[in-house]
């Protein structure tokens, strides 16, 4: 029994740790893809990348600093780019891209902007514990004092979903962009 109580209290420990760990990514990528667009909404604000940057670092995970690899730019551990649903071409997934060019939004179809991955929608940061791995109490027993530990979270802005013709009867948001 001791031994399963000790694997008990370890696996706790890093699944606390590991969720620490998730919650600074997603708290990055929902700040960076806040500031995604600059205020008129007609280009990319390449601030978006420090806006994750500083938001996933101000965390921790066991009272340690998150650690985000990431130094400017759109590249490592912050960057923008596309989320696709993969409703056309592309798979589901997330592309880095740092392109700040506007995409045209009229005229085009749900399906052809998921398939664009010049349409800057969402912002992906990594979160990770290697500096300052999580130490493990029980398993050093077996040769493990600590473990590392990585998360990451995609936060985009769009659609949550779609609704078939004539089922709402009213928005559930406007956007002040389209109605200007």
């Amino acid at each position: 029994r001791p031994g399963f109580i000790a694997l008990a209290i370890d696996t706790g420990h890093l699944a606390v740790a590991r969720n620490e760990l998730q919650n600074a990514a997603d708290a990055g990528a929902l700040a960076g893809a806040a500031e995604l667009y600059t205020d008129n909404g007609q280009s990319i604000n390449t601030n978006a990348n420090q806006f994750g940057y500083d938001t996933a670092t101000a965390n921790f995970s066991e009272q340690s600093p998150v650690e985000v690899n990431w130094t400017g730019g759109n590249i490592g551990d912050v960057q923008r780019g596309h989320w696709s649903f993969g409703l056309g071409s592309l798979p589901r997934g997330f592309t880095p891209n740092d392109s700040t060019d506007a995409v045209a939004l009229w005229g085009v179809t749900t399906i052809e902007l998921d398939e664009n991955p010049n349409f800057i929608n969402a912002v992906r940061v990594r979160t990770r514990r290697q500096d300052i791995p999580i130490a493990s109490f029980f398993a050093r027993i077996f040769g493990h004092d600590s473990f590392e530990g990585v998360a990451e979270a995609v936060a985009y802005i769009g659609f949550a979903g779609t609704l078939e013709d004539f089922t709402a009867n009213a928005p559930i948001a406007l956007c002040l962009q389209s109605i200007m």
